[in-house]
């Protein structure tokens, strides 16, 4: 049989096909926005610092206090993931994103931001996004393994990003 006939498309068929899957499709795009959202705030940060600190080295560890956390938090939030309920971790984490946010929010709102405040709040909102992103992506790759099974490995590690997580 033809790969055409096979996956009711060929190729392009078969690349997307993952996104039929609900539950898959949700976490993506959950993932997407999170992901878009984590950049805007990062471009955002990076332009306060320019305000608050004319030295290159401040505006350079806005990306190190956000990325940081990813680094550190996503190991442990791994094995977390796998002892307790995923949700309320994963909401733990967002919680504890937006909390960190809203409050930098209203320090700035009353201009009380200073460049090592602002890098503290980057690190927080950054574990908070690290715990949820390795849920996620341990939901993600559960999701990915029953596809994986049914339609074909290389599609949806493709479409995951290459994140396998078995």
């Amino acid at each position: 049989m033809s790969a055409v006939s096979e996956n009711g498309g060929g190729a392009k068929g078969a690349t997307f096909a993952p996104l039929r899957e609900p539950t898959f499709r949700r976490i993506w795009t959950a993932s997407l926005f999170s992901s878009f959202g984590h950049l805007i705030l990062g471009v955002g940060a990076a332009w306060e610092m320019t305000r608050l600190s004319s030295d290159p080295g401040m505006v350079a560890l806005v990306q190190t206090a956000m990325m940081l956390p990813l680094m550190l938090v996503a190991l442990p939030a791994g094995a977390v993931a796998d002892m307790f309920d995923r949700r309320k971790i994963a909401l733990t984490g967002l919680g504890f994103s937006i909390l960190a946010g809203a409050v930098l929010t209203a320090i700035a709102w009353f201009g009380l931001t200073t460049p090592w405040l602002l890098l503290l709040f980057c690190v927080l909102i950054g574990a908070g996004v690290a715990l949820a992103g390795a849920i996620g992506c341990r939901q993600l790759g559960d999701v990915l393994g029953r596809l994986a099974r049914a339609r074909g490995e290389q599609v949806a590690v493709a479409l995951g990003g290459g994140r396998e997580h078995h």
